[in-house]
């Protein structure tokens, strides 16, 4: 039996970056996350609905490979990427980054990139799935990854929305610092917002099937990283606000 969480993301499909919904970095955010990036870099972008940056990417001549735990998405960006030009270099294989990564994709990458994966874990996946992102990274190669520390606008939302009703505890657990909106019941109708076009019960289902998740800070993220040690030497290199979403941290994590 594959991840449950990925019945959410093939639930969504290409309206993620598709139904006037740009779910993933564009313009400036984009090129701080391929610096140094060239047409002899081996790429793996995990997350196939990065649509913008698979795409960015394979324009500067790269090979991309894209990983993906969720069936639907790798058919619906293996279809994007037979429109584009150079969309040859563009292939897709199966990777669970809550699991430890298949012999063939460990050490194969000169950088690994993922947008807010990271953030879509638990406490728990996080410890397995950070160490798992960086055996697919060669010596001396990087992981970059964003992370949105902290709360979401929506958490925020629900959360204010459950306060008077005295209803928070049954979808946010405010020591672990984790939530579900599986558990929000009618208040996710109420407080979320609309994600461009993409209908408002598919979005709904959308964020219900996608479990719960840990909301993080800095430190979670060291402990992430220092849980690779026994497997592989890693540090983080930067950790900066991306230019355009500054509301996201790049974490730049080297190989060693």
């Amino acid at each position: 039996m594959g991840n449950p969480k990925s019945e959410a993301w093939d639930l969504i499909g290409s309206d993620y970056w598709a139904a006037s919904y740009n779910g993933g970095p564009t313009g400036a955010d984009i090129t701080a996350m391929l610096e140094g990036v060239e047409g002899s870099t081996q790429v793996a972008v995990v997350g196939a609905s990065t649509v913008h940056l698979i795409r960015a990417a394979v324009d500067r001549g790269t090979r991309v490979t894209v990983l993906d735990f969720a069936p639907g998405q790798r058919a619906a960006i293996q279809e994007a990427a037979r429109d584009w030009s150079g969309g040859e270099r563009c292939s897709v294989e199966h990777y669970d980054a809550t699991e430890p990564a298949p012999p063939a994709l460990r050490g194969r990458f000169d950088l690994v990139l993922a947008d807010r994966l990271v953030n879509r874990f638990t406490d728990d996946e996080a410890l397995a799935g950070v160490p798992s992102l960086l055996s697919l990274v060669a010596p001396g190669g990087r992981l970059r990854t964003t992370i949105r520390l902290g709360l979401y606008d929506r958490d925020r939302a629900l959360i204010a929305a459950a306060e008077p009703e005295g209803r928070v505890a049954e979808f946010f657990d405010a020591d672990a610092m984790e939530i579900d909106y599986g558990r929000a019941g009618d208040l996710l109708d109420r407080a979320l917002p609309r994600h461009g076009d993409i209908p408002r019960a598919t979005i709904l289902d959308f964020y219900r099937l996608r479990g719960p998740e840990k909301r993080m800070t800095v430190q979670d993220v060291e402990r992430y990283v220092a849980a690779s040690r026994a497997s592989v030497k890693a540090r983080i290199v930067a950790a900066d606000p991306l230019p355009l979403t500054s509301v996201d941290t790049l974490f730049d994590i080297e190989v060693e």
